[in-house]
């Protein structure tokens, strides 16, 4: 992938669907990264003017989140004290998906960090976009089988998710 971005040039954008690992976007920022320039932002230039980070909303399993019955504001939510960690993902193994969806929105959520470190540092022009869901041949959830499903048999698209799919707040 690194020799990809090296070969490819300098590029407008960078649209990362597949980054899963904080090994995988550093490795990603560093084939980005051309040299150090006093006159750009941080001191570093880049092959492409910005990154896009495909991320996921299940960095919030990740997280401490308020209440369910209040809307949500990226300051609202926090990370778990270790006590309460261990409380919520002993909730998570009692869902289907809740195991599951910790270790992936974890593993998202340290990727976000570290591009947000790489901006405060060096001045990489990133963005993260938190999709809900996306549909396609991987995806793990069942999600585009409900919807074809749901087509096909002429019923109503589902717009909410079923209550396995759902994270209670502490």
């Amino acid at each position: 992938f690194r020799e990809a971005l090296r070969k490819q040039g300098k590029c407008d954008a960078v649209i990362d669907f597949i980054g899963f690992q904080e090994a995988y976007v550093q490795d990603t920022i560093d084939a980005l990264t051309l040299d150090a320039d006093p006159a750009y932002p941080g001191g570093r230039r880049f092959s492409t003017r910005h990154y896009v980070f495909v991320s996921t909303d299940s960095v919030y399993w990740a997280q401490k989140v308020p209440c369910a019955d209040a809307r949500l504001a990226e300051g609202d939510v926090r990370d778990f004290s270790p006590a309460e960690f261990d409380e919520h993902q002993e909730y998570c193994h009692k869902t289907s998906l809740g195991e599951y969806q910790l270790r992936y929105g974890g593993n998202k959520l340290g990727c976000e960090r570290l591009l947000e470190e790489a901006w405060r540092e060096d001045g990489f022009p990133y963005t993260v976009l938190r999709l809900p869901d996306v549909y396609g041949p991987y995806d793990n959830l069942g999600g585009l089988w409900d919807l074809v499903t749901a087509i096909e048999a002429q019923r109503p698209i589902p717009s909410r998710l079923v209550e396995s799919r759902l994270r209670l707040p502490l």
